[in-house]
């Protein structure tokens, strides 16, 4: 049977300091809501002193062991396979960290083509460019401006006058 790796000893330490804790609580729960029963007693022996109990108790408990090795087989499986699958995909997240600056490229690329092919499309058929929009805007507002000065000049100008 192979040792144990550090990671199954913290696991199985864990696992017992929950379940004892666990069943403290139970135990003090169970001592709150019925003081006289005791789930364990503490001056319990065994009874059966016969080879033949003898005998089940330890078949019993080899079966215990056996189940709690199956446990821990399924666990260790368990935890390799996640392990296979976190390098897996560590191994594709890196990939295409890798891959990122080609992309990055490449669509730096497909944009300028994309600004080109507007810009020459918005030649062809006499739209005007976004530059051009701003362009008449300002003019507009700024004759606008103007525009409103020169009318308030000419008003005073004629109440100046009559």
């Amino acid at each position: 049977m192979a040792a144990t790796s550090g990671f199954e000893n913290i696991v199985t330490g864990l696992l017992f300091r929950g379940f004892q804790g666990y069943f403290r609580g139970f135990q003090t729960a169970i001592a709150q809501v019925a003081p006289n029963f005791r789930l364990f007693r503490e001056d319990q022996t065994f009874t059966n002193e016969s080879l033949k109990g003898r005998f089940d108790a330890i078949e019993q408990a080899r079966a215990n062991a056996e189940t709690t090795l199956n446990q821990l087989a399924e666990l260790r499986r368990q935890t390799e396979q996640q392990q296979a699958e976190l390098a897996l995909a560590l191994s594709q997240i890196k990939d295409l960290q890798q891959a990122k600056p080609e992309l990055t490229q490449e669509t730096a690329a497909l944009e300028n083509i994309a600004v080109l092919d507007t810009n020459t499309f918005r030649e062809t058929i006499g739209a005007p460019s976004i530059l051009d929009i701003w362009r008449e805007r300002a003019l507009g507002f700024g004759s606008g401006f103007v525009g409103c000065i020169l009318f308030y000049l000419i008003l005073k100008f004629l109440s100046v006058l009559l």
